[in-house]
């Protein structure tokens, strides 16, 4: 016979559970431990889980998802290369027609235009494929990952033992499961998209508006290293709001889970007022921290809107002055204008990403969190399986406890002999329930 035999088993202790048939004693595959790190079983289904890379960094680990869909990623960046690469050509090429076939004779022109327009819409053809690929397919990748961290967060809840769900709420574990991850996607997706087609137009605006313009070209240099400068402390600020935000969240959520659980007591005692009021007030602090997060894009956009009004100004103003004592074209202006455009552009996406971005690190450092938690109960390394037989059960001098709380199983000790049904009777409190519990080691 293989009897379950639980000997000095007590949570958070050095108690353990194992089988015995009567002349040895085996690890069973659980044991006890408070250690922290991501449980798992290293890379699966293209992407990292578990503990093959349990001290990474965040950004590490956000970008160990990018594995699985890494055909889809390199697709997604060569069609924003090509984005950037035709979005770049039109000024340019603008600027040598208008400095070269359209100072020729009307013949000329006319004869070219043809193959000059045939030209731009074979380059705006690539541009609209490589678009829909990115729009369509960029998100689809990004969607994909969030769904991938969903699996993975899952399976982190269904690791963790009960207690780990006696201290935290349902609310708050289903808002980390759902709301937590929404901008992920966008995250995993606008990221990479934004870095390549910005760096790209900024490098190369930058090169070729200093061939037109090495002065102005430096003012706006200046200006746009303002406006990075700025947006690394708003960060900074900002990060602390989205966090913030998404706890007043997972608090709504778990009131509003306390509250429908237990909505037979609720209507029992006629206490519907309370309830109201209880989740008025987690409803109210989750507005107010709203409120304080729009407070905050709004004087971070103004602020943005503002330094690139300057910034046109600045081109402006600065552009006629060297016009007018005959130190640059009219039409190199024009050009320029072009180019700042395309320099500002891709700054004006990366600064506005950067709410998404907040949102979705935000989220994604809580989901790291119940990764890094190691399940009170795990698997010993290469324990045997636990079988069950039609065997005894035995209670050996258990002592158990709840977080190091007062025992409430104080050297418990039972026999049941196979086939035998034991009734376990006391009062509310005394330990029925955990009795049971610890036997099939759910502590």
């Amino acid at each position: 016979m293989m009897p379950y035999y639980i000997r000095s088993a007590a949570l958070l202790s050095t108690g353990r559970i194992a089988m015995t048939d009567g002349t040895s004693r085996q690890q069973s595959k659980r044991v006890h431990s408070r250690q922290r790190g991501r449980v798992g079983n290293g890379e699966q289904n293209g992407r990292v889980v578990g503990n093959a890379a349990p001290r990474k960094n965040i950004f590490m680990r956000f970008l160990s998802y990018y594995v699985g869909q890494r055909h889809l990623f390199f697709i997604d960046m060569a069609c924003a290369l090509v984005i950037a690469v035709t979005e770049l050509a039109f000024p340019q090429i603008l600027r040598q027609l208008a400095f070269g076939l359209f100072t020729e004779g009307e013949d000329a022109i006319l004869g070219s235009l043809v193959f000059v327009a045939i030209g731009l819409i074979a380059m705006y053809a690539l541009h609209f494929f490589c678009r829909v690929f990115v729009i369509s397919w960029g998100h689809i990748m990004g969607a994909r990952m969030e769904s991938h961290m969903r699996e993975d967060l899952f399976d982190a809840y269904e690791r963790m033992g009960f207690s780990y769900y006696d201290r935290h709420k349902t609310g708050d574990l289903m808002s980390r499961l759902v709301s937590d991850l929404f901008d992920i996607s966008e995250t995993a997706h606008h990221g990479p998209e934004y870095l390549v087609i910005g760096v790209m137009e900024i490098v190369g605006s930058f090169v070729i508006l200093s061939f037109i313009n090495v002065p102005l070209t430096l003012v706006m240099a200046a200006i746009a290293v303002a406006l990075v400068v700025f947006n690394f402390f708003a960060n900074v600020h900002m990060r602390a709001i989205f966090r913030e935000n998404r706890v007043g969240i997972s608090n709504v959520n778990t009131q509003l889970e306390d509250s429908l659980a237990g909505i037979r007591v609720v209507k029992g005692f006629a206490a519907e007022d309370h309830e109201r009021a209880k989740f008025r007030k987690s409803n109210d602090a989750y507005l107010d921290s709203k409120a304080r997060m729009y407070f905050a894009m709004g004087r971070y956009h103004g602020a943005i809107d503002s330094m690139m009004g300057i910034l046109n100004t600045t081109i402006v103003v600065f552009g006629g002055w060297m016009i007018a004592h005959g130190q640059m074209r009219a039409a190199d202006l024009a050009t320029f204008a072009l180019y700042v455009s395309l320099f500002t552009n891709p700054i004006s996406n990366i600064l506005n990403f950067t709410e998404t971005f907040q949102k979705g690190l935000a989220g994604f450092q809580r989901f790291v969190e119940i990764l890094d938690t190691r399940p009170d109960i795990e698997d010993a390394p290469g324990a045997p399986d636990l079988r069950v037989s039609a065997g005894e059960i035995i209670y050996d001098d258990v002592r158990f406890s709840y977080d190091g709380s007062e025992k409430v199983i104080k050297g418990l000790n039972l026999h049941i002999e196979p086939g035998k049904t034991v009734a376990l009777v006391g009062p509310s409190g005394g330990g029925k329930s955990t009795t049971c519990a610890l036997l099939p080691r759910f502590y």
